[in-house]
């Protein structure tokens, strides 16, 4: 795949369900590195118990289809599979992935691809939570391979407009359960349904 050296950055908008303060996608020789910062109106230890609540994944993030806890291997760190549904123009792909996780205190989380179980030749992931008065700032970022075919065509913007109605779904999903509202849209009892590119989405 060709080399994409742009790197959008976004400027701090107001969005339903959190505030995105930065994001970025850079893609070089094959391998993507994201990042996004946004403020999510809960508490720290509100974002952190909904985010490793890992049998729920899917009720909380658009995108992912199943997960599960394959492994506890101590009080911190937890092997966990997922299935995430991904869409670019006519390009979809279910993507199988098996990380292992650890909470590095703090509201810190740092998460590790197994290749040989995974579609990603390598992955690794971040995040850490703030404290901003009563709400919270999240920091995600991560680096992966793909182990299969990405069109040449897929722009970094597409890409990051993906994430970011991820990251605004979930934080809505986050803040209305905060709230007691019960869901984060009407009727609706997933994250899923507060997706403005859902129906991109197979299945």
């Amino acid at each position: 795949m060709r080399c994409l050296a742009a790197c959008l950055l976004l400027a701090p908008v107001l969005v339903r369900g959190g505030e995105i303060l930065e994001s970025s996608v850079r893609v070089a020789h094959g391998e993507y590195r994201v990042s996004v910062s946004a403020r999510i109106d809960a508490a720290p230890a509100v974002v952190f118990s909904t985010i490793t609540d890992y049998a729920n994944l899917a009720a909380i993030v658009p995108s992912i289809r199943s997960s599960r806890v394959l492994q506890v291997q101590g009080p911190d760190r937890q092997r966990i599979e997922t299935v995430t549904g991904a869409c670019i123009l006519i390009f979809c792909k279910d993507i199988s992935q098996v990380q292992d996780v650890r909470h590095l205190g703090e509201y810190r989380l740092e998460a590790t691809t197994l290749p040989g179980m995974s579609d990603l030749k390598r992955g690794h992931a971040r995040w850490r939570l703030l404290p901003v008065g009563e709400a919270t700032e999240l920091h995600f970022s991560q680096e992966f391979v793909p182990d299969f075919g990405v069109p040449a065509s897929s722009g970094t913007w597409m890409i990051e407009r993906l994430l970011l109605g991820e990251v605004r779904a979930t934080s809505n999903y986050i803040e209305q359960r905060h709230a007691g509202e019960g869901s984060c849209c009407p009727g609706q009892t997933s994250a899923r349904a507060c997706w403005p590119g859902r129906s991109a989405t197979p299945g």
